[in-house]
């Protein structure tokens, strides 16, 4: 069999075998379905416990009409004497908010409202037409206004509203982008430790007189990415599990930003594929080369660090992307093959990225992964057998000559 096959083939079945997997897949699984269970059996339909206290002769709610009709809040009116002890009840979370009704010298309701730490916007929004309504009808009465000639001036305009960018994509571009930000950064640290550990433990000098570095490191990557997609689907499978059990809402949201896959395309799922790919494997490599130089474990955070920081930048970027698609630092940055595949990726669900860009920025990604393997390739084949306290940037160029 080819070695490159044979090596492949070994790293999986470590993978697959090891106890890490194993628990990371079965919890993994758990957490998603338990999430969306929860959610189900979880979910709060009581109605908000508002507070109301009349204090004006002019102005009173019809308090029973209104509960009746309203299906998200309960008002419970109050005395005077009770509101000191409603407004506790509030702050402690028993009740969701006081609503004290009083009118000024001159005929015009006032509305006083406290909550604990997040007002109803709504529930005030009800009150204060039912308020409104009141007014408009005293006015007319004491100006001497026809009723129909109030209510034509009174009338309210309909408001259309199109939203020309994508705005019901901003969850996914979330989702996405922290899944990418997440995955490149978990497997490519297990290839540079997977590779930091046979280093240092003198494993390399055995294995290194039957295959080649290079067909080990390329072997390391692409079964640490192989072990992740499956580590991926297995968290599919919980979400289609909880799908199958009526467990997933229609309003699935994510950090309050709602999640829409009805725009989840063909084009866009497989575009999705390909940037998960390049991205990791340009990457994986530089993690790959960059532990194969280190000879303690410990000096690993320190060499990977640069690659840490382009990736918290790619992150920064694609959440950007969510304010400002086409801001000028982010249509550039997603011409930067380190940031393309999330910020490209982002833009590419946004809505704003031509079948051009896309073109361009994965043939880019794929010339830079070309490039970066032939360096890499050098600095790893002399740096596996390298052995040293400490090892500089200008180690590092030498290194590369070298091979």
């Amino acid at each position: 069999m080819n070695p490159f096959f044979t090596v492949l083939q070994f790293h999986l079945k470590e993978s697959y075998r090891s106890k890490a997997f194993k628990i990371m897949a079965v919890v993994m699984f758990l957490l998603v379905v338990g999430f969306f269970a929860a959610a189900h059996f979880m979910k709060d339909d009581s109605k908000l416990d508002i507070k109301i206290l009349t204090e004006s002769s002019e102005y009173t709610l019809d308090i029973d009409r209104i509960n009746k009709q309203s299906e998200t809040m309960d008002l419970v009116p109050i005395e005077r004497t009770e509101l000191d002890a409603s407004k506790e009840e509030v702050k402690n979370g028993d009740a969701d908010g006081v609503v004290v009704i009083g009118q000024t010298s001159e005929g015009l309701p006032t509305l006083a409202y406290s909550y604990s730490q997040f007002p109803d916007l709504d529930a005030i929004a009800v009150i204060q037409n039912e308020l409104k309504s009141q007014y408009i009808v005293h006015v007319t009465k004491e100006k001497s206004i026809a009723p129909d000639a109030a209510e034509a001036l009174l009338a309210q305009i309909d408001v259309h509203e199109e939203s020309l960018n994508r705005t019901n994509a901003l969850g996914l571009v979330y989702f996405f982008a922290f899944l990418m930000y997440l995955f490149i950064t978990l497997y490519g640290q297990m290839v540079a430790l997977s590779i930091a550990g046979e280093k240092v433990s003198r494993v390399m000098e055995i294995m290194i007189t039957k295959v080649k570095p290079t067909t080990m490191m390329y072997a390391k990557v692409i079964a640490s990415m192989i072990a992740g997609l499956t580590q991926i689907a297995i968290v599919a499978a919980g979400y289609l599990t909880a799908r199958a059990m009526g467990w997933v809402g229609e309003d699935l949201s994510i950090m309050g930003m709602p999640i829409d896959v009805s725009i989840v395309t063909v084009k866009l799922f497989a575009f999705l594929v390909v940037y998960f790919i390049l991205g990791y494997s340009l990457y994986a490599i530089l993690y790959a080369a960059m532990s194969s130089i280190i000879s303690r474990i410990e000096d690993m955070n320190s060499v990977t660090a640069p690659l840490s920081v382009l990736l918290i930048a790619a992150f920064i970027l694609a959440m950007q992307c969510m304010v400002d698609p086409n801001s000028t630092t982010v249509v550039i940055a997603s011409y930067i093959p380190f940031f393309s595949p999330m910020v490209t990726f982002s833009r590419l669900v946004m809505g704003e990225a031509s079948t051009m860009e896309l073109i361009i920025t994965t043939a880019e990604i794929a010339a830079a992964i070309g490039l970066l393997s032939l360096v890499t390739n050098r600095l790893y084949t002399s740096g596996v057998m390298r052995y040293s306290e400490k090892t500089k940037f200008s180690d590092v160029i030498k290194l590369t000559r070298e091979a």
